[in-house]
């Protein structure tokens, strides 16, 4: 009976042992940080409210950040769990900062540019075939070296390079990124030839991925808000920006993704009364007896679940 009766154990625990992994398969279908993107909308709401000078320009960078979280990103930075990231390297990249070079390209005489892209794959030092506006060639410019700084599920990496080179007009330096970063900085030092100081422009430009949303995300209503908000932004007001924003925070908060949490529970609950048989096995006659009727009901409780 002792025989028996491990063995019917040993069948449930395999069982039980196998639930943390259906119960993971469930959890990696929603790795959506719900509690950043709820943060990350509270504080558009506290920025909306106070209106800062560029509060506008604060809260379309922080919907990029949180469309990134609530599209839920593979652990490598490739795509997202619910939207297509579509990599078109013939789209039109997107000018970050676009700025005439002051200073000579001799060492120590060099000027620094910077700026920051978010949901990029790739970055860009970009040198105009023309002058700003003007149809007079633009002149070459010299970047010694350039930095950057970029995160992907939220580890920082950095790259520094030693370019030494000059860039001709209306030519391009690629800087790829290792996969779709929430942000990503460049930095670079150049200069230009004595006779283009003042007069020669250099670009820094990012490319993002076409993002194409899956209606099947639970976050997807908070999605439609926060997009929408951000169509109209440069021009919105207040009143329907923080109408926006509450219901984009309401659909967060509200989200049907305790299903994973509830099963966890679940098997913990499994493996608890697992443990208390196993104690109950190494008792009396009695207690066997009642560890076989509590298997029992255990293992028929587990086929209807």
């Amino acid at each position: 009976m002792v025989k028996k009766l491990k063995q019917m154990f040993l069948a449930a625990m395999a069982v039980a042992l196998m639930l943390p992994t259906v119960a993971a398969a469930t959890t990696a279908a929603l790795p959506i940080d719900s509690a950043a993107a709820a943060a990350n909308v509270e504080k558009m709401i506290a920025t909306a409210t106070e209106r800062p000078e560029d509060y506008r320009q604060q809260i379309d960078a922080m919907i990029d950040l949180t469309l990134h979280i609530l599209r839920g990103p593979v652990p490598d930075g490739s795509g997202y769990q619910y939207a297509e990231a579509i990599i078109d390297k013939t789209a039109e990249p997107v000018t970050l900062l676009s700025e005439r070079v002051n200073a000579v390209w001799k060492a120590n005489q060099q000027q620094t540019f910077a700026a920051e892209a978010r949901t990029a794959y790739m970055l860009q030092i970009h040198a105009p075939k023309y002058r700003s506006g003007l149809f007079r060639n633009n002149g070459d410019t010299y970047v010694e070296k350039y930095k950057v700084e970029f995160s992907i599920q939220g580890k920082t990496r950095t790259i520094n390079w030693e370019h030494k080179n000059w860039i001709s007009r209306d030519s391009t330096v690629e800087i790829p990124l290792p996969g779709i970063a929430e942000w990503a900085k460049i930095e670079i030092v150049a200069g230009v030839e004595a006779s283009d100081v003042g007069n020669a422009i250099i670009e820094l430009r990012a490319l993002r991925p076409i993002i194409k949303d899956d209606p099947k995300n639970p976050f997807s209503y908070s999605i439609d808000q926060l997009k929408a908000l951000q169509k109209n932004i440069a021009y919105a007001k207040s009143e329907a920006t923080l109408e926006q924003l509450n219901e984009a925070l309401a659909g967060i908060k509200t989200a049907p993704v305790a299903a994973a949490s509830s099963q966890a529970s679940t098997d913990q609950a499994v493996v608890q009364k697992l443990e208390a048989i196993s104690s109950l096995m190494d008792g009396s006659e009695e207690d066997r007896a009642k560890a076989k009727a509590e298997l029992k009901s255990l293992i028929e409780s587990m086929k209807k679940n």
